[in-house]
């Protein structure tokens, strides 16, 4: 995998965060989908993105090169 799709996919993640924190705090919930919901899935994409990073940090040989890969 990219480092570019990783970090994409942890934008994402960021985003779902966001989206949670201000659910939660407007008291919104769309159905099944709450705030408590999007903060839980925000953050675990976080931690399973912040993982990949550094797996593909740990593979590099060459700390230049990590990000042009």
């Amino acid at each position: 995998m990219k480092v570019k799709t990783i970090l994409i996919f942890f934008l994402i993640s960021l985003v779902i965060t966001m989206l949670g924190s201000l659910f939660k705090i407007l008291h919104i919930s769309l159905g099944p989908i709450s705030g408590g919901i999007l903060l839980l899935a925000g953050i675990l994409l976080e931690m399973i993105s912040a993982l990949l990073l550094l797996i593909k940090l740990l593979q590099t040989k060459d700390f230049k090169d990590f990000f042009n890969s």
